[in-house]
């Protein structure tokens, strides 16, 4: 089962206050709170203060309100070298996935993912400024997922002919090709068969 992070909550971050203070290690901490020990080490370094270097748990949880509030308020590609990199790259017919896969190695401690990239560009306000969905291979388009639309243009089956067009005396299954056959599979895909 995958674990999924889930943030500290204000009387999590009290427990480490008062098991701190009893001069319990990071180890004994997260132990006591069924927390990682990097979980605790990174919220004690991370929210106590600059002067005193205490860790207070109420100043501790504001400070990661307002960060998780700014995180969803950042621009994308608000640093110029990213966005000179994606810009130039993407006019060169690169995807968004090459170019953030590239972007570390050309330009060390610099990252960025495809997706931050492909929101940035379909953005309406970046596109008034500059279109960039015209670099793209499939210029202009929507993104889709890939595969079968629910709404098929075609047939998939070329001349096909309906169940209602088809002679009466194939209703006699004289003749091999009359009979039907299908595959009924399992939810697993494990087992199959034959009707």
């Amino acid at each position: 089962m995958k674990n999924t992070y889930k943030h500290l909550s204000c009387e999590e971050r009290d427990k480490i206050t008062i098991l701190r203070a009893q001069g319990m290690s990071y180890y004994g901490i997260s132990t006591a709170i069924g927390r990682d020990k990097s979980t605790i080490s990174r919220e004690i370094n991370r929210n106590k203060t600059p002067v005193y270097n205490v860790y207070l748990p109420h100043k501790a949880h504001e400070r990661a309100i307002e960060r998780k509030q700014e995180s969803g308020k950042r621009d994308r590609l608000k640093n110029p070298i990213i966005m000179t990199y994606v810009a130039t790259k993407l006019k060169l017919c690169w995807s968004p996935e090459q170019i953030s896969g590239r972007l570390p190695f050309e330009h060390p401690k610099q990252n960025i993912s495809h997706e931050a990239i492909y929101q940035y560009i379909y953005d309406k306000e970046n596109r008034k400024l500059c279109d960039l969905t015209i670099y793209l291979a499939r210029a202009n388009k929507k993104r889709r997922i890939r595969g079968h639309s629910s709404k098929h243009q075609k047939s998939h089956i070329p001349h096909r002919v309906s169940i209602d067009k088809r002679p009466s005396y194939i209703e006699k299954r004289v003749q091999p090709g009359h009979w039907e056959a299908d595959t009924v599979i399992s939810r697993q895909s494990k087992k199959a068969i034959a009707v």
